[in-house]
């Protein structure tokens, strides 16, 4: 019988089930990728308190469903430093404006004068990420992966560890199963 584990988060330090992909503290709406921490043995639960031997015994926290197997749909997550966000499918990424309609907006960064209201969107097509540059009259200012442009009003596929640019900011991508 095994030690119950835990993934503690690096960002804000609330202890998350070893299976976690991303931190669950909904206190300070954390959602830190957990990817790269290796699970550890709970200092504050022993191992007769609550024995753990598979993932299936494990308590499962709400909303992590969405990362068993099965799944059809992968989760994207976009990193900066300070900054994650997650992405959800027609998610459109932007500048923070008023009036703006991105769902999902940024601001306060180096290179985010030059990133576009509504700059990009997001799709998944049977499991794979895709970014759409959303095209414009006046969209002068690329989207790129791994610093090949994106057409505008055309798809590219994203993968795990990727470099996405808008404009002047560069965010990390990260996909989880």
């Amino acid at each position: 019988m095994e030690q119950y584990k835990v993934k503690i988060c690096p960002l804000c330090g609330y202890k998350n089930s070893e299976f976690a992909r991303l931190c669950k503290n909904k206190n300070i709406d954390c959602r830190n990728p957990l990817n790269r921490v290796n699970p550890q043995p709970d200092p504050d639960v022993s191992a007769e308190e609550h024995p753990v031997d598979s993932p299936e015994e494990s308590p499962r926290e709400e909303n992590e469903s969405q990362f068993a197997s099965g799944s059809d749909e992968a989760s994207l997550v976009l990193e900066l430093p300070g900054m994650t966000l997650e992405i959800q499918p027609n998610d459109v990424l932007g500048r923070t404006f008023p009036g703006s309609i991105a769902t999902k907006q940024v601001d306060g960064m180096p290179g985010i004068n030059f990133m576009h209201r509504r700059h990009c969107s997001f799709a998944c097509v049977a499991g794979q990420w895709q970014v759409i540059a959303i095209p414009g009259e006046r969209f002068t200012n690329p989207t790129q992966v791994n610093g090949v442009s994106v057409p505008p009003g055309t798809a590219r596929g994203l993968r795990d560890g990727d470099r996405l640019q808008l404009s002047g900011v560069n965010f990390s991508v990260r996909i989880f199963p």
